[in-house]
């Protein structure tokens, strides 16, 4: 997941890198999808150039790929598109995007600490209880040989006193 973050992070910040340039927006794109990162990426943003390159909006192509494009990044395309601004909006998406990734990556490391240390105190405290509970037994079994023998010398000392 990362690494498709990073790649759609990149893919907007470029993309509005070329059409800052002037540079036309199919071409653009499938020169993007040379170097896109993953094949399942690559295919997507081919088939998004070929959408616009036949007449469609940049948006209006990325709604056939709910899995790659978020809604919010359709919509944010769809205001950049109306109002002129797409290069801009494009960075923007980019550096959400990127933000996004970084918060994700953070999430996950301050969440692996706690999780192993509570893992190494579960086992800790799961060896700990397992030997407590031998330790039990053995005190048990120690307490009815005791017993027994006690017992046993009972019954002795009763027949020596008769």
């Amino acid at each position: 997941m990362s690494a498709e973050s990073d790649n759609r992070a990149d893919f907007f910040r470029e993309l509005a890198i070329l059409l800052k340039s002037d540079l036309p927006l199919p071409g653009s794109i499938r020169n993007l999808a040379r170097s896109a990162r993953g094949s399942r990426f690559r295919k997507t943003l081919n088939q998004v150039g070929d959408a616009t390159a036949s007449g469609q909006t940049l948006a209006e192509a990325m709604k056939e790929f709910p899995r790659d494009f978020s809604v919010y990044q359709i919509r944010f395309v769809e205001v950049g598109e109306s109002t002129g601004s797409l290069p801009d909006v494009l960075h923007e998406i980019g550096r959400l995007a990127r933000a996004d990734h970084h918060m994700i990556e953070r999430t996950r490391a301050l969440a692996t600490y706690p999780v192993a240390v509570m893992l190494i105190g579960s086992a800790i405290f799961s060896v700990y209880c397992a030997m407590w509970f031998l330790s039990l037994t053995r005190y048990l079994r120690i307490c009815s040989v005791i017993r027994r023998c006690r017992h046993s010398l009972n019954s002795q000392s009763a027949c020596l006193v008769r």
